[in-house]
């Protein structure tokens, strides 16, 4: 089956969405964008030019700043990526340490890569049962800039896939003290704004570039992102030009028209009525929390700080140890018999992503669904109950190690390499990433060695390895 007859297959479905993109199906832009094909054009006249805007592209990032506060805002057609890679490249040079999270989307990463770029790491507590990370120890974090005053920039994740969030605004501060610009990837809050009860977005907080995914959260359309320039950011001159720079080299010439359109529809629908749709979709996850409080086999794990949109459904040990329930039977089902698609799914949990265009029958059929799911895992384990292990699994799905550095990720990936067995690999040198998912944090960069620690995470994630010769 081709991809236009597999798309078709699964509209067909008309799924519940409680997935990205934001817009769920067309809700909010899709009357607007009913006919995409009729804005699909190019730079013609009228139509300004994304890369050197002066008409109608640059009167909506103009608009898209104001909302956000913001004194620069940029269209991204290359989603977070492209936004994640000016800034990391714009702002540093050529050899300079940028301190980075562990836990760092993909192409931070490859942003090191291609800048030669010293990282230094920052190790992100982890939930221990769910082995997701959560936020950072503020005194590690003090210690670990005062051991590198070189460092020109650091990179954030905030708030973090699964929605945590944590005290970004005092690492921001500490950063600053030191003259150190502080860039986030915030690809997952680019709603926080509209709910004043909940955790602030970075750009509020103080950071100087803040990098959104629009159509993760609001309705816009996959791949549409805006990158943040802060009003009180300590960027040089130098490093907002090169910024600016890259994302010019990095994204397309031909940028799509309809995708523009679309973050252009999503900020009317923000400017009118986010504030209150965003109110709406509390309180119906609020009903939704409370519908399902009596759940016995399922359960929703909430952190204080956290974003509400994020629903993280965790499997009971004793029924995931039994083998016979986990996230993954768990999302098929909801998809299969429920027409509910989630987010993401692992052994222990599933990750339902709300949003502003979810309505309040979306959290009824998802809390029936798994109301009657419940029940049923109840009947078909009842008679087995007599074995169920006892104690705390306190296990994480990974262990987090920081292996010893040999090469950079960039002299890695021009040295020779061979593939070998995952079981024959410690002690040699990664020559590729190797990043569990949950909870995305590579537990191996190129350049790294092997450690035997790690041999049983590469087992399960690969059956051959590549090292270097």
């Amino acid at each position: 089956m081709r991809l236009f007859e597999a798309l078709e297959k699964i509209k067909k479905e008309a799924l519940i969405s409680f997935h990205m993109p934001g817009h769920k199906n067309g809700r909010l832009i899709g009357e607007a964008l009913a006919n995409p094909l009729a804005i699909d054009i190019t730079e013609i006249p009228g139509a300004d030019h994304l890369h050197e805007a002066h008409d109608c592209i640059a009167e909506t990032e103009q608009s898209i700043a104001e909302f956000y506060g913001a004194a620069q805002s940029k269209l991204l057609v290359g989603g977070s990526t492209a936004g994640i890679l000016s800034m990391i490249l714009g702002t540093t040079r050529r050899g300079e340490v940028l301190l980075l999270n562990r836990n760092a989307h993909l192409s931070a990463y490859n942003a090191v890569q291609l800048g030669e770029l010293e990282p230094v790491y920052l190790l992100p507590k982890l939930e221990r049962r769910l082995g997701i990370p959560l936020g950072f120890d503020l005194e590690t974090f003090k210690r670990l800039i005062e051991a590198h005053p070189e460092a020109k920039a650091c990179l954030l994740t905030y708030p973090t896939y699964e929605g945590v969030c944590y005290s970004i605004r005092e690492m921001i501060e500490i950063c600053h003290d030191k003259g150190i610009v502080v860039l986030v990837d915030e690809a997952h809050g680019a709603h926080l704004k509209l709910n004043d009860a909940g955790p602030s977005s970075a750009l509020d907080l103080g950071a100087d570039v803040v990098v959104q995914s629009f159509h993760k959260t609001l309705p816009a359309m996959t791949q549409v992102a805006c990158l943040h320039i802060g009003k009180k950011n300590i960027l040089s001159e130098r490093q907002l030009n090169a910024l600016i720079w890259h994302l010019r080299a990095l994204q397309s010439s031909s940028p799509s028209y309809v995708l523009m359109a679309s973050a252009d529809l999503m900020l009317s629908v923000i400017e009118r009525d986010g504030v209150q749709k965003t109110k709406e979709m509390v309180e119906n996850i609020r009903w939704f929390y409370d519908e399902t409080a009596e759940l016995k086999t399922l359960g929703f794990r909430r952190f204080a700080d956290g974003d509400p949109g994020k629903l993280l459904l965790e499997i009971s040990r004793e029924y995931y140890e039994r083998g016979d329930w986990d996230g993954f039977r768990v999302s098929s089902i909801l998809r299969e018999k429920y027409g509910i698609q989630s987010e993401y799914e692992t052994e222990r949990m599933c990750l339902f992503m709300a949003g502003l265009a979810n309505e309040k029958k979306d959290f009824e059929t998802l809390a029936s669904a798994l109301i009657e799911m419940d029940k049923k895992i109840l009947s078909v384990e009842k008679a087995r109950r007599a074995g169920v292990l006892e104690g705390e699994n306190l296990s994480p799905t990974y262990e987090l190690v920081l292996p010893q550095r040999v090469l950079s990720a960039a002299e890695a990936a021009a040295a020779p390499f061979e593939a070998v067995p995952s079981a024959d690999c410690v002690g040699r040198i990664a020559a590729e990433y190797v990043i569990p998912y949950p909870p995305g944090i590579p537990v191996l960069v190129p350049g790294e060695r092997i450690p035997d620690t790690l041999i049983a995470t590469v087992k399960r994630e690969k059956n051959e390895i590549k090292v270097l010769r």
